[in-house]
């Protein structure tokens, strides 16, 4: 039995993934997958930004894209989350690498879903980004149905390239993570699981590849930081493949075209750092301002307030006539209460997810990064809600009443 057919039977269904990690290295060279640093997603490399969710995301698309040595590409996430949109732990991220629009690079975000799932989605479509080229149909409104889906091909060569940049320790605990909360309610606790999924390749692929890497590049693992934030099956994956793969590591080397002797690594920071990050645009959704009358809360509180006068006055023994005045204090206070906010309306956002309070002058929401689109009521806000829900239910019936395609077989009830 040769060399290279021991190196393909300790590889096992992970063969085929060597071909591919031979082309990705084609393309991007051995020095990110021999001397780039593996990445987490500690503060240390994702530091935790302030502000809208849209701007968080768009910064780490852009610490990824730098990362990858994609500076000079300008990139633009467009927001098409819906109002109800909310960050849920038992939810998948939806952000899609869209394609290049001219000289830009479009991402589409759909959806937050969880956020330890949020990244190792970024990752995968940072990815799809550094080894695709192709246009957009909409260029100025894309979503991931305006263009042909990647084919699996594709989305497999993104998946390694995630382990050559570094990525691939964020990108293993992605490709599979149980998530379990439990409420208290009543006399009853309600549970709720799930598993989450990122990538087209498995934890186990992912974690092959990741061994793959520290074998060639003679790391050990063994007080390895990326390693300590490996989820635990991940962590039993990655360290059964580094022993199955430390023996053939000269035949790795020869298969990978990698010097025996890996080069020496450069600082991390100097790495993180050594371009600027790329410009970004956010095409921002459309939200609106709320203008809902505050007449009856300043109303009671000028009520009050003359309340309190009067009393006062009560209490001083004043004359009966200034007493029959003084009963006339609460009404005055609540009509000066009325006008005054009559005059000063609250204003907060549109969003279901959001509903955060807004100036007059703000032009995009400080919470969910929405544009200011137009000022409506309350009452204009109702009609647009109940708007949405009679199209989505038109839609859900259409979709529902919609005839079976050609290509289904229709079934045979005596089976």
């Amino acid at each position: 039995m040769t060399a290279e057919e021991t190196l393909e039977e300790a590889l096992g269904e992970c063969a085929d993934l060597l071909d591919v990690l031979l082309d990705v290295l084609k393309k991007h060279g051995p020095e990110p997958f021999l001397t780039w640093p593996i990445i987490t997603t500690s503060p240390q490399h994702f530091p935790q930004e302030s502000g809208p969710e849209v701007d968080r995301v768009a910064a780490i698309i852009s610490r990824l894209a730098r990362l990858a040595g994609l500076s000079a590409v300008p990139l633009r996430l467009e927001d098409h989350r819906p109002d109800d949109d909310v960050a849920s732990i038992h939810q998948q991220p939806v952000v899609s690498f869209i394609g290049i629009d001219g000289d830009v690079a479009v991402f589409s975000l759909e959806c937050l879903g969880a956020p330890d799932l949020l990244i190792a989605t970024l990752c995968h479509e940072v990815a799809l980004f550094a080894g695709e080229r192709r246009t957009p149909k909409h260029p100025y409104r894309s979503t991931q149905t305006d263009t042909a889906p990647f084919e699996t091909d594709d989305l497999i060569r993104a998946a390694v390239t995630t382990v050559v940049l570094g990525w691939g320790a964020i990108t293993a605990n992605g490709a599979h993570r149980f998530a379990k909360t439990g409420v208290i309610q009543g006399y009853s606790v309600r549970s709720e699981w799930s598993h989450g999924r990122v990538g087209a390749l498995s934890a186990g692929d992912l974690c092959c590849l990741l061994a793959l890497q520290a074998v060639v590049r003679d790391d050990e693992l063994d007080g390895a930081s990326f390693v300590e934030t490996l989820q635990e099956n991940q962590r039993i994956e990655l360290e059964g493949w580094y022993d199955v793969l430390l023996p053939h590591r000269e035949e790795l080397c020869r298969r990978l075209a990698m010097p025996v002797e890996p080069p020496p690594r450069g600082d991390e920071s100097e790495q993180r750092d050594r371009e600027g990050d790329p410009r970004m645009t956010i095409v921002r959704r459309p939200i609106h301002r709320v203008r809902r009358n505050r007449t009856g809360e300043h109303g009671v509180v000028g009520a009050l307030v003359g309340c309190g006068f009067l009393v006062a006055l009560l209490l001083a023994s004043i004359d009966s006539d200034a007493l029959l005045v003084a009963f006339g204090l609460p009404v005055v206070g609540a009509v000066v209460g009325a006008l005054i906010g009559r005059r000063r309306p609250k204003l907060f956002c549109s969003a279901w997810d959001c509903g955060a309070i807004l100036d007059q002058g703000t032009k995009h929401c400080l919470k969910c990064g929405g544009a200011v689109e137009s000022d409506i009521t309350v009452r204009e806000l109702d009609e647009l809600r109940a708007s949405k829900g009679e199209r989505f239910d038109e839609l859900a019936e259409a979709e529902y009443d919609a005839e079976p395609d050609d290509d289904d077989e229709p079934v045979d009830d005596d089976v």
